[in-house]
């Protein structure tokens, strides 16, 4: 986990560094990364447990629908907005 300060001069850092319109794209690239885990899970999880316990009609489907938005989402946006949540996820993943 990063440390307070170090999160602060972390956030400083990308604040100055970009503009405000690469720091949306970045934000919003981040939040596609956990909405289309959340969709690919659900689908898996559906996959290996079963139906749910409170089923919701066309759930899969609208899980599937989710995930594609995300992807379309994520190609119309800056090739270099993506490259850096790619590096920030690896390096968090490393840490």
């Amino acid at each position: 986990m990063i440390a307070p300060s170090s999160a602060s001069t972390l956030a400083w850092l990308m604040a100055v560094s970009g503009g405000f319109l690469y720091l949306v794209s970045v934000f919003v690239i981040a939040r596609l990364v956990a909405y289309g885990a959340t969709s690919a899970a659900l689908i898996a999880l559906r996959r290996r447990d079963g139906p749910a316990p409170v089923a919701i009609p066309g759930g899969p489907a609208i899980a599937a629908a989710a995930l594609l938005c995300c992807v379309a989402i994520a190609f119309s946006t800056s090739w270099v907005a993506v490259r850096d949540v790619a590096i920030a996820l690896a390096l968090a993943a490393a840490a």
